[in-house]
């Protein structure tokens, strides 16, 4: 009897078990699974190690190493007084005490106590930082945090030896020197950026030093790391971005939240994710959603995470680790002392064959030595078994299987070489390529004072083709190909941070992390790439070559467009990181460079980089007692000869006037958007043309957005179309945009390119905001080029010049080629025009230089004399048509002056 009751009681346990898991339609349900973690006692403060894997916790009277992965307090760490100060790496875990001066080094994570030494440093330390993964260098703050930080230590985490022997800093400080304030500080993951608070200062490291340092005019900022390349320090939905050195917010396009004011991102250790937390709708607290990188909308919301809010931002008792690469979000409650671990990656909120499910969640930088085998795994956040790879520009012998992961075995060197490849990843139709940078250690490195001809051999040695080397005279080709498609994509990884034509418009040469990458135009193609691995890198491209300046090495090197060989290399006159770089995209005149710490401008040979004068400024309306204000330069002409400039609400334009750079200026309110004509003598603001002396011109189209053209004397004007979107309650806008092409001299379109598309729905119609639309027209390869900046693709559009122009109804011979303008004493300068006519042209030339000569086919050729004169010569060249029309042609040739020992610098204040 008493078995059969069990038996009665054990069938209706498991029926109950069944109908509970059931829904009414009798299917089953999965469950997500519960959040793991427990309570480990009041926290006083959280670190994190491991490259982001162990939490640092430390409790009352001890640290508590919580490891994310098995959501474990895995060793303990006792602390020697009250007062001690911690910070974390990636092996190593610090703990000071700033009472007896010592320190202590323990291992992550078995929690070993490695050494003790004294701390021989005449500052009462209050705080101190490490990169997450790194080991060092180690940032000591002191207890009082008061301006100028003299007592802010950067130290060797092995010597304690100082890194620098004093920080000099420029700019203002948050905190008044008399009021006292306790500071903290934090670090990006790789140990590169390290950020002070409450003063707002910003240093970037790499292994020989401070790269560069600024006071940020941010004051509020929580604890929180930033991610692993230093790019952005997450506080209160606040990235401070590197590139302009300037403390921005963050942009959610909600209609609901037009700003980031009141909203919290986390950022992921070493990742393209974010959690962005956002109130409920209900106002009961603040759901996590997750981000990515260049996606305005979220991935979705993340289930099972509500945290309490705040009343401007989260409550300190309150913290969020994320590590999407393993799919890990970890809440802490300080007060209570409460750990939970949720396993939700952002790949579990992503649709089937998404093409996000492609983002690459191994490290984009690794490491590997000479003559030792070298193994590594591809993660994905959605890989499956159709998941195919390829390395691309790889070197001899580095291969990927069909499992994802990397097999090579690296030569015998006698120094550290940086390897740059890409890895293409497909599923299905979806494609993606991620950047990856290999590091090959040896022992055999040289010092670091090695003479600038070997730097030059070891940075040739990196440089590469990501397709087939083109032949050294593509750069010159007139019949560039059609494409396969109408429309021809390429995506890119990350944002690029600038973006700048080169050699008349055939590339396009943009910066991202660890590299400066060159695309062509006519087919689209990504084709190179050149080395830029240190933060604040930048470029100037030309007609034949791309100049890159070193904030490490403080050097400027000239790489030919050609074969990507280094032609010269120079040392530059000023410290720190270049805030300008200027060079015509149609031209082979001056480089104009600036420094990132003074208004100094300097001028260098592009051919030789020689050192040039920098020709006075001159701005003949300013009153004679009255001080100039300071110009900010922020553009070049395509011909190199003018350069647009701001000064308060005054647009200005520098034009070459002699000897000196003459000034015209007009009021403007927004003159950050202006865009230059290839010749320098037109700029287009808006829906407003001027020419370089602000006087109204007649423009072809009589609304839009005028884009000039890339080398040519054509230009683009782009105007849109809005339509609805959405509901009535809640309207949103998208345009089509169309691109009609215009010549100087015609007063009708020659062509139209219907339906472009731009980067995504605006709030308020009726006109389409194009500020932030990248668009270049380039006739010399028959193209027109756009970056969508939502999607990180560039979009390449097919137009054939000719075929355009022969429909055209008139006479005139239709000149379409424009002159290089900057000659160079002592060699020959040629130019061949290129019209299009209704039957035969003739040349002649009806003003120009002593000793120029025209050929039959309007080819001008000039041998400058070796003791021509500075400055400027004017020349005229008219095509006449067997009709009787003719088309003069004006341009000025400007003589590049001779190189000079001396640098005269202009300084504006």
């Amino acid at each position: 009897m008493h078995v059969n009751r069990l038996c009665l009681m054990l069938f209706w346990i498991l029926c109950s078990a069944g109908i509970c898991q059931a829904t009414p339609e009798g299917k089953t349900q999965a469950t997500s699974p519960q959040p793991e973690g427990g309570d480990v006692g009041r926290i006083l403060d959280v670190h994190v190690g491991g490259a982001g894997r162990f939490l640092i916790l430390r409790l009352v009277d001890r640290l508590a190493i919580f490891d994310t992965l098995t959501s474990q307090t895995i060793a303990h760490v006792v602390l020697p007084s009250d007062d001690a100060v911690i910070a974390a790496g990636n092996h190593r875990l610090v703990v000071i005490d700033p009472n007896k001066k010592r320190i202590e080094h323990w291992s992550l994570p078995a929690a070993q106590k490695l050494s003790e030494s004294p701390l021989n440093l005449d500052m009462n330390v209050g705080y101190a930082a490490i990169g997450a993964a790194s080991d060092g260098p180690l940032l000591l703050v002191p207890q009082e945090c008061r301006w100028p930080l003299e007592e802010v230590r950067l130290l060797n985490l092995n010597t304690l030896a100082p890194v620098v022997d004093e920080i000099d800093l420029i700019g203002r400080a948050i905190v008044a020197g008399d009021i006292k304030s306790s500071g903290f500080a934090t670090a990006s993951d790789d140990g590169t950026t390290f950020y002070v608070a409450p003063a707002g200062l910003l240093l970037r490291v790499d292994a020989k030093g401070v790269v560069g340092q600024f006071c940020s005019e941010h004051e509020k900022t929580n604890w929180m790391q930033p991610d692993r390349q230093g790019r952005y320090l997450f506080g209160w939905a606040v990235p401070l971005d590197q590139e302009d050195t300037k403390a921005r917010k963050e942009s959610i396009t909600q209609s609901r939240a037009s700003s980031a004011d009141g909203q919290i991102t986390i950022h992921d250790r070493g990742g393209s994710y974010y959690l962005s937390m956002r109130p409920a709708q209900n106002g009961s607290g603040l759901e996590a959603y997750y981000m990515s990188d260049g996606d305005s909308e979220p991935l979705g919301k993340v289930p099972g995470i509500l945290l309490e809010t705040g009343t401007d931002r989260l409550p300190v008792g309150q913290r969020v680790h994320l590590n999407s690469r393993d799919g890990l979000i970890i809440t802490v409650d300080d007060r209570i002392g409460r750990l939970r671990v949720h396993h939700i990656g952002p790949g579990n909120l992503l649709p089937p064959l998404d093409s996000r499910g492609l983002a690459l969640r191994s490290p984009l930088r690794l490491t590997a030595h000479a003559n030792r085998t070298f193994t590594h795994r591809v993660r994905l956040v959605g890989m499956d078994r159709e998941t195919k790879f390829e390395v691309i520009g790889a070197p001899h012998g580095l291969t990927i299987d069909e499992q994802g992961i990397l097999h090579w075995l690296p030569p015998e060197l006698d120094k550290d070489l940086t390897i740059h490849v890409d890895l293409r990843v497909s599923l299905g139709e979806n494609q993606t390529i991620h950047p990856m940078a290999i590091v090959v250690r040896s022992a055999g490195e040289k010092s670091s004072d090695a003479n600038i001809a070997q730097r030059i051999k070891d940075q040739a040695a990196v440089a590469r083709w990501l397709i087939d080397p083109p032949s050294t005279a593509w750069l010159a080709e007139q019949d560039p190909h059609k494409l396969a498609d109408a429309i021809v994509k390429l995506g890119v990884k990350a944002r690029p941070s600038i973006i700048r034509p080169a050699a008349e418009g055939r590339a396009l040469v943009f910066r991202q992390p660890g590299a400066i990458s060159i695309l062509s135009t006519a087919s689209g193609n990504l084709i190179a790439s050149l080395p830029a691995p240190h933060t604040g890198t930048r470029f100037a491209t030309g007609l034949e070559c791309v100049i890159v300046h070193d904030p490490v090495d403080q050097t400027l090197t000239r790489w030919r467009l050609s074969d990507l060989t280094i032609s010269h290399q120079v040392q530059v006159p000023f410290e720190g990181e270049a805030r300008l770089m200027l060079l015509g995209a149609s031209s082979d005149g001056p480089l104009i460079v600036g420094g990132i710490h003074s208004n100094e401008l300097y001028r260098f040979d592009s051919q030789t980089l020689a050192p040039l004068r920098m020709p006075s400024i001159r701005d003949p309306n300013q009153r004679p007692n009255l001080r100039p204000t300071p110009i900010a330069v922020t553009g070049i002409s395509e011909n190199g000869m003018t350069l647009s400039a701001t000064r308060g609400n005054d647009l200005i334009s520098l034009v070459p006037v002699g000897l000196e750079y003459q000034v015209y200026a007009r009021r403007e309110i927004r003159p950050s958007t202006v865009r230059m004509s290839s010749d320098g003598s037109h700029a287009y603001i808006g829906e407003s043309v001027f020419d370089r002396r602000w006087a109204p011109q007649p423009s072809p189209t009589s609304s839009g957005v005028s884009f000039p053209a890339v080398s040519g004397p054509l230009i683009c004007a782009v105007k849109g179309e809005s339509y609805q979107v959405g509901s009535s309650f809640r309207p949103q806008y998208g345009y089509q945009i169309d691109a009609q092409i215009y010549h100087h001299s015609l007063p009708e379109s020659i062509s139209t390119l219907n339906d472009l598309p731009i980067s995504g729905l605006q709030m308020r119609p009726p006109s389409p905001i194009l500020d932030h639309e990248q668009i270049w027209f380039v006739p010399s390869v028959n193209r027109l080029v756009r970056f969508d900046a939502k999607k990180l693709q560039f979009e390449f559009y097919q137009w054939d010049v000719e075929t355009a122009l022969e429909r055209v109804q008139t006479l005139l011979p239709i000149v379409v080629s424009s002159p290089h303008v900057w000659v160079r004493p002592g060699r020959q300068w040629s130019y061949q025009l290129k019209a299009f006519p209704r039957g035969r042209v003739t040349y002649q030339i009806s003003a120009g230089p002593l000793g120029m000569q025209l050929d039959d086919s309007g080819k001008a050729t000039w041998n400058v004399p070796a003791d021509v004169a500075e400055g400027k010569h004017h020349v005229i060249i008219t095509a006449m048509s067997e009709y009787g029309k003719e088309e003069p042609m004006e341009f000025d040739l400007h003589v590049m002056p001779s190189p000079e020992l001396k640098l005269d610098n202009i300084n504006f204040h």
